[in-house]
């Protein structure tokens, strides 16, 4: 049973004030102003407010034989579904002893519109980023969804990465539709809560595509997604150099490549490195190598490079390239390991470094799976363009060494 069965108990609406729709008699020829008694002659959301009493997804509440907006309120995940769902599905009645958003937070799960997370909060504020995953998931519903190229709207929205990420591809939809628009300095503010005002015109464009605002994209910052990762042209830096990626941005390039990255034992007590090797955006070329060494300093090298062309060197060390899986087998007994060494540029089709992303995983004393908490290793950046910063990174190598008893 869903989680919002779990919690019926919980009661909101006090005896003095019932939410009841409005009838013909009361709104016809009526301004909202009219209406409700708190709402104002000439307010900004009245042009909205009335088309969604029209409609009847808004009615407000009755106190005391009186009808109110609360137009200062901040808006619930329960009022908010319930005014989407009411033009679809009409009035439910009320059932004592149940809130009076049951019946509309039942239809809207079997719906999908909402998941037993909204419905153990569904009396909260709703915030921003979460009314744009529901009014992407009414919008399907309805079969009014009209899919629209997202990732071009990324780079309009200051805050981006503030949104959580199970909401972001909703929230670019409902910004670049034009259904829940953005501040005057490009930011979305996904956590904020809207009053019921201001909630006003963002159920009114649901509805109407004509009240939509659709933003206008500066179409000089070309964005490209990689990998799942967002990069803009400020993601590069201009330098001596020429055009180069910045260490940020290459930092989570490199971080795809350490989370496919693997050591592991084959049954002859072999060390065996597997992994992937990401595709990097434009004017980014991989450069580097994976090196598993013995007590001797030889061993097996890995070479990591973004096409064959690369490739000028004359030795005999293997090489995988940009999309590329590996899977091998190095020429190391996991007794005689001295250490494993990974070393990562990303270049400039010029072949000019940003910068480095290495690991390093040694013992002296030749590790054992018993060790690994105690062994020394490391991970970071060196930034050569902005005052050889190091960065340290922390890896998961529980994970990464697969050592078999």
């Amino acid at each position: 049973m869903k989680k919002f069965l779990c919690i019926i108990s919980i009661i909101l609406i006090m005896s003095t004030v019932v939410t009841a729709a409005i009838p013909f008699s009361e709104r016809e020829g009526k301004d909202v102003h009219e209406i409700f008694r708190d709402v104002n002659k000439g307010e900004w959301y009245n042009k909205y407010l009335v088309q969604l009493v029209d409609d009847g997804s808004i009615d407000g509440v009755i106190e005391n034989k009186q009808r109110y907006f609360k137009p200062n309120d901040q808006l619930t995940t329960a009022e908010y579904i319930t005014a989407l769902l009411k033009p679809v599905i009409g009035v439910q009645p009320f059932e004592t002893g149940q809130p009076w958003y049951y019946n509309y937070a039942k239809i809207a799960e079997d719906k999908g519109l909402i998941d037993d997370k909204n419905s153990s909060t569904i009396d909260n504020d709703i915030t921003r980023e979460e009314m744009a995953s529901i009014a992407v998931a009414f919008l399907k519903d309805q079969n009014n969804y009209s899919p629209v190229s997202t990732e071009k709207y990324i780079t309009s929205i200051n805050d981006y990465q503030s949104i959580d990420s199970e909401h972001r591809q909703s929230v670019l939809y409902c910004y670049g539709t034009g259904i829940l628009t953005g501040y005057s300095n490009s930011t979305f503010r996904p956590q904020n809560v809207l009053t019921r005002a201001e909630a006003t015109s963002v159920i009114a464009r649901i509805f109407y595509e004509d009240l939509r605002q659709p933003v206008e994209i500066d179409s000089t910052n070309e964005v490209q997604v990689v990998e799942g990762i967002t990069v803009t042209k400020d993601d590069y830096i201009e330098n001596e150099a020429g055009t180069i990626l910045g260490m940020e941005t290459v930092g989570e390039f490199a971080k795809v490549l350490y989370d496919n990255l693997y050591f592991y034992l084959n049954d002859d007590g072999y060390i065996c490195v597997k992994g992937y090797v990401p595709e990097l955006p434009e004017n980014a070329e991989w450069s580097g190598s994976i090196k598993v060494f013995n007590k001797e300093t030889g061993g097996t090298s890995i070479k990591i490079l973004s096409d064959s062309s690369n490739n000028k060197s004359k030795s005999n060390q293997l090489a995988f390239y940009e999309g590329e899986n590996f899977d091998i087998e190095s020429t190391v007994i996991f007794e005689d390991m001295l250490y494993i060494f990974a070393d990562f540029s990303v270049t400039n089709k010029n072949d000019i470094n940003a910068g480095i992303v290495r690991m390093s995983y040694y013992s002296e004393y030749f590790i054992t799976s018993t060790e690994l908490e105690g062994i020394k290793n490391e991970c970071y950046y060196q930034d050569y363009y902005n005052g050889n910063i190091d960065v340290a990174i922390l890896l998961d190598w529980q994970r990464m060494i697969i050592w078999e008893e």
